[in-house]
């Protein structure tokens, strides 16, 4: 795309990050834009919104950061109308370009603001906030994501925070009940083992630990680290389950505490950012454009 060959183009002068789901603030970047002498060139990256919640989920096992569906929602489900307001308001002075990578093995580049109508193929924002809710409820119902990555999803503050219940009194987090979530909430028939002798008293008591290479290929192991040793890793995904990995099945180092997403037959983790790019261009004469993301 833009950045396939692993550079910006001669002419760029600027990049720009962000989403562009809100007029008005997407009009005032715009107007400096033009107002520098340049055209702003906007491309959209168009991706299925359950790609996108995968996406910052595993950001924030990675990073310890995500984006909730709420926010998800806003973005891609508020990004058409700003855009055709945009077009409305700037007219020719504003290009556009729709990138639809909904089929990954087919993507489709679309010129023009009559392609505004492929964006509005995920639905508006309470369609989205819908099916983005039932995917982190499966998820987490069949042990896929951890209590904290599903709070976060939904916007409720982490479990190491208080808060004041109905009758004002303040209460920890921590109590909130979790659901079941491992090998056996999502129905997978595998084995399970106790802990080698040397990692007694390393792990919490009672932890039941499945081998990776028991479980089948497309199964995502999300979790934090909760022993390492010189030849294996031990995740817990769940109050009493974790799964046991060798170490040379892992791409990099890892600590205790870190959360993780693994996968038995993955040496490498790859992560696919969905983003709008907004690209400002001279009018007319070659000198620079600015690069934007959202």
């Amino acid at each position: 795309m833009v950045l396939k060959s692993g550079e910006l183009p001669k002419d760029a002068v600027m990049v720009f990050e962000g989403q562009m789901s809100n007029f008005e603030t997407s009009r005032d970047k715009i107007q400096k834009v033009l107002d520098a002498g340049y055209r702003a060139h906007i491309i959209v990256v168009h991706a299925r919104v359950e790609n996108a919640l995968d996406n910052t989920l595993q950001r924030f096992y990675e990073e310890g950061r995500g984006s909730s569906i709420a926010t998800i929602a806003n973005i891609v489900g508020n990004l058409p109308e700003s855009l055709e307001q945009l077009h409305n308001f700037f007219g020719q002075n504003l290009l556009l370009d729709v990138v639809d990578v909904r089929d990954r093995a087919n993507p489709v580049q679309l010129q023009g603001f009559e392609n505004v109508d492929v964006l509005k193929s995920e639905g508006n924002y309470e369609h989205i906030q819908k099916r983005l809710r039932q995917r982190v409820e499966d998820q987490r119902e069949f042990g896929r994501i951890d209590e904290d990555a599903y709070r976060q999803a939904v916007g409720l503050p982490p479990r190491d925070r208080h808060e004041l219940d109905p009758a004002g009194h303040e209460r920890h987090q921590g109590d909130a009940r979790e659901r079941s979530s491992t090998a056996e909430g999502s129905r997978q028939a595998v084995l399970t083992s106790a802990p080698s002798p040397e990692q007694v008293g390393r792990l919490p008591a009672g932890l039941r630990i499945t081998e990776s290479s028991s479980l089948g290929r497309d199964i995502v192991v999300q979790g934090k680290v909760v022993d390492v040793s010189d030849k294996h890793v031990v995740v817990q995904t769940g109050r009493t389950d974790a799964v046991r990995f060798a170490k040379d099945e892992l791409s990099g180092n890892v600590h205790i505490g870190q959360n993780v997403q693994m996968k038995h037959d993955s040496h490498e983790q790859k992560q696919h950012v969905d983003q709008s790019r907004e690209i400002a261009k001279t009018p007319g004469h070659e000198q620079g454009r600015g690069i934007g993301e959202t």
